[in-house]
């Protein structure tokens, strides 16, 4: 078993606040729901918190969030499309999300993991445990590139 690290609270506030963004966007784009998004990020900064081993901080956090947000209640493709196309109104991104809304939320943390955090196809499937999808189709989220499997 790993040992648990310990850091003061203010040291662990900063090392969270130097992730909260992309952790959220993670979140956010996996679930399609902000107010969803947001509550597991309130769920994530203390059981990080309580839980942080010894190993790569972000990887901790990445590991923690998908377990929430496993458990968050996920809407339909419709509302996924909808949610998302009201925040990303710009047309590149449209098209992605219309692909993003036809995967599985695993399949949309994989490949937002694959692209956000820039994790290679061992490093997802030791987060997610899920085999990495072919490359595809790019479009273009929050300035980083997303892969989808050709339709």
């Amino acid at each position: 078993m790993k040992s648990a690290v310990r850091f003061s609270k203010l040291e662990y506030a900063n090392k969270y606040d130097s992730h909260a963004d992309s952790l959220y966007r993670f979140a956010l784009c996996v679930t399609g729901d902000r107010r969803i998004a947001g509550t597991a990020m309130a769920q994530l900064f203390s059981e990080g918190y309580f839980s942080c081993e010894d190993e790569n901080f972000e990887t901790h956090m990445l590991k923690v969030l998908w377990r929430i947000l496993q458990s968050c209640p996920y809407g339909t493709e419709e509302a996924y499309r909808q949610n998302m196309k009201a925040l990303l109104p710009d047309e590149n991104q449209q098209r992605m999300i219309e692909k993003l809304s036809h995967l599985s939320p695993k399949e949309r943390a994989q490949t937002m993991l694959g692209t956000l955090f820039q994790r290679g196809d061992d490093a997802v499937a030791g987060i997610l445990a899920h085999r990495p999808q072919d490359e595809g189709e790019h479009y273009y989220l929050f300035g980083n590139r997303l892969s989808f499997a050709a339709s």
